[in-house]
């Protein structure tokens, strides 16, 4: 697999254009940590005629690909940046292709920044609306039981995206989404996911850490907000919402912004 290859998607995007192709309708990514329900929510813009793609479908696709990269690589000392980089590139262009293709497309991903930096190199950043999906831990730790409970385990991994999406703030703060405490999350665990964990120990551990990384070293409640480094057009914060509910606001928004 050389870089032609690789990037084969951009020359497929810049063609499609030069022959007129329809790409003046909206592309939506619906960001998120695993679990908020962004795969429920794709169904509601089923209804408007949107194509859902799922990030996850991508995965064995790329992970082939890669494995053919592999067979001709020579042996030389390869950092794993690189790899990263390349499966990123690889992901993001297959599924803007698809996106393209569908003319108007919902794309449910854990992973912004390199879909973000893609379809501003091909022209269509302007074409995109950004929806973050929000739920509070304790909904988060819901989700998990119910998802564990129909054999779909998720593990810690919604955690450790949590952290890295959001920081702390204060109440002054117009960005502000929810209120969080570390104790009471700890708690949660304890009652809920305690066989995540090897012991006690490694609980209160990772739960120090988790927040640390939101600059919060205290059992106080503390507001947070979404980091500086996520783009987000529109918060969806679905905590204790319903299907009914988050549709209506979903139509509402549609209505309003992205017509």
């Amino acid at each position: 697999m050389n870089n032609s290859f690789i990037y084969y998607n951009k020359y497929m995007l810049l063609k499609y254009k030069q022959i007129g192709g329809d790409i003046t309708k909206q592309f939506i990514l619906l960001d998120g940590t695993s679990s908020v329900g962004k795969t429920t929510l794709c169904n509601f813009f089923k209804t408007l005629k949107y194509t859902c793609l799922i990030s996850d479908d991508y995965v064995s696709i790329v992970n082939d690909m890669m494995a053919n990269y592999y067979k001709t690589i020579s042996n030389n000392y390869f950092p794993k940046n690189k790899r990263y980089d390349i499966e990123d590139n690889i992901f993001s262009e297959l599924i803007i292709n698809d996106a393209i293709k569908a003319k108007k497309a919902i794309i449910d991903s854990v992973v912004q920044s390199n879909l973000i930096k893609k379809f501003t190199e091909f022209d269509l950043r302007n074409k995109l609306f950004i929806i973050v999906v929000y739920a509070s831990l304790p909904n988060l730790v819901r989700n998990l039981q119910e998802r564990r409970i129909n054999g779909d385990r998720r593990a810690l991994m919604p955690f450790y995206q949590f952290q890295e999406r959001y920081i702390m703030t204060n109440d002054n703060d117009i960005n502000k989404i929810d209120r969080i405490n570390r104790q009471e999350f700890k708690q949660l665990l304890k009652e809920n996911l305690k066989f995540e964990f090897e012991s006690e120990d490694k609980l209160n551990i990772f739960v120090i850490n988790m927040f640390n990384n939101m600059n919060i070293n205290d059992d106080d409640f503390h507001w947070i907000k979404l980091k500086e480094n996520y783009e987000c057009d529109y918060l969806l914060n679905a905590t204790d919402k319903t299907k009914d509910v988050i549709n209506t606001e979903l139509n509402k928004l549609f209505n309003n912004i992205l017509n």
